[in-house]
């Protein structure tokens, strides 16, 4: 068909960020270090205008949100 991107889908090399076009945040990673409320609602924030977000969390404890 003409016009179809045949990459979507395709598995990123490791070390590069997706692209979201059309996104304002689209190539930023950002690491999230959060654990209460606000931290983790901005990072979701970031992550839905295209962002790359990264996530760490203590072992077996996750949030306390």
């Amino acid at each position: 068909m003409p016009g179809l991107n045949r990459n979507v889908g395709l598995l990123q090399p490791r070390g590069q960020t997706p692209a979201m076009p059309g996104r304002p945040m689209s190539g930023v990673r950002v690491l999230d270090l959060t654990n209460v409320l606000t931290g983790p609602f901005y990072c979701h924030q970031l992550a839905q205008m295209g962002a790359d977000v990264i996530k760490v969390e203590v072992p077996g404890t996750g949030e306390l949100a």
